[in-house]
């Protein structure tokens, strides 16, 4: 949690390619996540994302609290299309063996028209490698 905690601080958001290459031994990033500390609400769910409360000790005596009750792309919380696709071709553009950037926007296109009639024989090559 200190390491994304420190990528988010440092970059204003998280995104995979944090969790590639270099990124992964960036000295900010490790300097930084050192002084994080993170402590249990006492959730007997370990895979519980929300809520969370954020609390930031600045060095002139501030503290600055943030709480999410919901976590982002929750139903409740939806992204939006714009945000949504950016996200995954993000992960697209993160995964190590991907198919062409082509493949990528034919799998939105048709994704985007699964109510339509459809032939799955073309959708399939797009899902598998």
């Amino acid at each position: 949690m200190a390491y994304v905690v420190a990528k988010v601080l440092l970059h204003g958001a998280l995104d995979p390619m944090h969790f590639r290459d270099t990124a992964l031994t960036d000295p900010a990033t490790h300097a930084l996540a050192g002084r994080v500390r993170t402590e249990s609400d006492g959730n007997p769910d370990p895979n519980a994302l929300a809520p969370q409360t954020v609390t930031m000790h600045l060095s002139d005596g501030r503290r600055l609290t943030r709480q999410c009750a919901t976590m982002l792309a929750n139903p409740t919380r939806p992204l939006g299309r714009t945000r949504h696709l950016d996200k995954f071709r993000r992960c697209w553009h993160a995964a190590v063996d991907r198919p062409p950037p082509g493949d990528r926007e034919r799998l939105i296109d048709m994704v985007g028209r699964l109510e339509t009639p459809l032939d799955l024989r073309e959708l399939t090559p797009l899902l598998a490698e």
